[in-house]
């Protein structure tokens, strides 16, 4: 059985499909590396970490070596449990982060193609009619060449003239 090749999957997809996923897979890697990060760091940290015992004088020592060995052992029972129960929170909050990747990359998806949608009913609306007055009204800023180049729209405006159109 052959898998699949890149390009066979995300070819059925949709634009708006191929989209969510684009910015979703940069929201949730960029969680992943910051989570990662922490958690590297803070390894960091309780591994410099150093306990103290403060014997009273005349304390033997063979007591003190076993109360160091223990504060040694419990420490680092400590940190193991500290990085474990930081390892199920980083999850929990990774699966939030990319729901939220998910969602939030649908948001921007739907935002871009809008106006891909608004030039796509024009141009029906358009080859169902004549060319008069019509005009594919995107709005925008005005350093945005296709934008600019569709409101002023001199092909169209020279069509219009040769036609006769009012």
């Amino acid at each position: 059985m052959r898998l699949p090749s890149h390009g066979e999957l995300f070819g059925r997809l949709s634009i708006r499909a191929r989209l969510t996923l684009t910015y979703g897979s940069i929201l949730f890697v960029g969680g992943t590396l910051l989570l990662t990060v922490t958690y590297l760091l803070l390894r960091s940290v309780l591994d410099n970490v150093e306990f103290s015992l403060d014997v009273p004088p005349g304390t033997p020592g063979a007591l003190v070596t076993i109360w160091r060995h223990q504060i040694e052992i419990q420490a680092v029972k400590l940190n193991e449990q500290i990085l474990h129960l930081m390892v199920q929170q980083s999850v929990l909050i990774l699966l939030g982060v990319g729901l939220f990747a998910l969602v939030f990359g649908h948001l921007v998806a739907d935002r871009a193609l809008r106006p891909v949608a608004k030039m796509t009913a024009t141009a029906r609306k358009l080859s169902e009619s004549t060319l008069a007055h019509q005009r594919i009204d995107l709005q925008g800023p005005e350093d945005d060449q296709p934008s600019r180049s569709l409101r002023n729209d001199p092909a169209t405006a020279c069509l219009e003239a040769v036609a006769g159109c009012p």
